[in-house]
């Protein structure tokens, strides 16, 4: 993102968020929440985002579930604010790679970013957690958000949010996931997946990109 797109001034002005749509709503929340998690998991995280991080994760777990169902006044100026300050948070720190391989998938075949970034999320975590600092990192959040491991309680929200666990699950075709699975793999190298904080080989990427496509077990 250039500078030219940073804004001067945001409203966070809840009135305009009670017409949007329940799955909007969703996806979006779950797209700040990858913001969030992504920059509290970077290695470049500092003191000062690390405090807007945590609170935005500990708010959008609270809040995106009440504002899905109810959409209250109160949950959709909740998550107005926690979206802003995630986005504040990834814009100094930087993401990771569920960007990378969402940007991808997005781009091939049109798909919305936020539900991208919500099929591929606790992939992605389930892989980063084999560096120590991820796995210390992932156990706070585990603590603060009072569940007994965040990874799960992610895939709890997204069925709670009714958004699939697969791009299979999602309706895109295995025929069409084939014929554009090399491109996908080769984008999904750049971008944000160059500061994940385990570094990608095209082999891992590959695999990656199988099971957030089919679902299934992180075992590699």
């Amino acid at each position: 993102m250039t500078d030219c797109l940073r804004p001067d001034i945001a409203i966070l002005d809840a009135d305009i968020t009670m017409t949007m749509p329940k799955q909007i709503a969703a996806e979006t929340g779950m797209d700040a929440l990858t913001h969030a998690i992504e920059a509290y998991t970077n290695h470049n995280l500092d003191d000062f985002d690390e405090g807007l991080c945590m609170a935005a994760i500990r708010g959008i777990m609270k809040w995106l579930p009440v504002s899905y169902q109810e959409e209250s006044k109160e949950s959709r100026e909740k998550m107005h604010n926690y979206q802003a300050m995630a986005g504040i948070g990834f814009a100094n720190v930087g993401l990771g790679m569920v960007h990378g391989i969402a940007h991808s998938f997005g781009a091939a075949f049109n798909m919305a970013h936020g539900l991208t970034n919500a099929v591929i999320l606790p992939y992605v975590l389930k892989y980063n957690s084999r560096n120590e600092t991820v796995a210390e990192k992932l156990s706070e959040l585990s603590y603060h958000c009072r569940c007994d491991d965040i990874i799960r309680a992610i895939e709890e929200m997204r069925e709670t949010l009714h958004i699939p666990e697969s791009f299979a699950a999602a309706g895109l075709s295995e025929e069409d996931f084939k014929n554009k699975r090399e491109l996908l793999i080769e984008h999904a190298m750049l971008g944000a997946t160059k500061v994940n904080p385990v570094v990608m080989d095209i082999e891992s990427m590959s695999r990656m990109i199988d099971t957030v496509y089919y679902g299934g077990t992180i075992d590699f």
